[in-house]
């Protein structure tokens, strides 16, 4: 058996790096039998060389040391907030059923927060802020900002979520690259 383990939201990660690191993971899976992969998140621990500057590198999603770990997105860099995802388009209808079936997102740090968006506008309505903005030739930071504007939600929530929405979306082959 294989086993690997991803870093998202690492310093420097854009979209496009996120996709490639998955598509590449999915090539790899159709050669071999026996593959799993676990998936982290950077995490900024006190003390380490990543925490240091972090307000330079990107915006820390919660100061609590509950939830300094690596299962939780508690860090978004600038370099993702940058980058460009006017080539990718969110395949609504599949990502709606994946969803479901895999009882959406685990580890959150606004867990209520996010759940009671899903129940109250679906997956989809997300779905369709990015596609908007995607046609729009915006960047991720335009997402989390229309999600903000839309949702009526504090931005750190607008991150975690934009955040978790695009990996679990390019994690289960729910985004095309290339437009619409």
């Amino acid at each position: 058996m294989i086993e690997f383990l991803i870093m998202c939201f690492y310093e420097g990660e854009t979209i496009d790096s996120l996709f490639e690191t998955y598509k590449q993971l999915e090539k790899f899976k159709s050669q071999k039998s026996k593959f799993l992969s676990s998936r982290y998140f950077a995490t900024p621990f006190l003390g380490t060389e990543f925490n240091r500057d972090i307000e330079k590198k990107g915006i820390l999603i919660s100061n609590s040391n509950k939830y300094k770990y690596a299962i939780f997105l508690n860090f978004m860099p600038y370099s993702f907030l940058n980058s460009n995802i006017s080539n990718y388009n969110i395949l609504v209808n599949r990502l709606k059923i994946l969803y479901k079936l895999s009882n959406g997102f685990n580890n959150l740090i606004y867990k209520k927060e996010i759940e009671n968006v899903i129940n109250n506008y679906g997956i989809e309505t997300i779905s369709n802020i990015f596609n908007d903005i995607s046609k729009k030739e915006g960047k991720f930071e335009d997402f989390i900002q229309e999600l903000n504007i839309k949702l009526c939600l504090n931005m750190l929530i607008c991150i975690e979520l934009g955040g978790r929405f695009i990996e679990f979306a390019i994690k289960n082959n729910c985004v095309n690259l290339g437009g619409f």
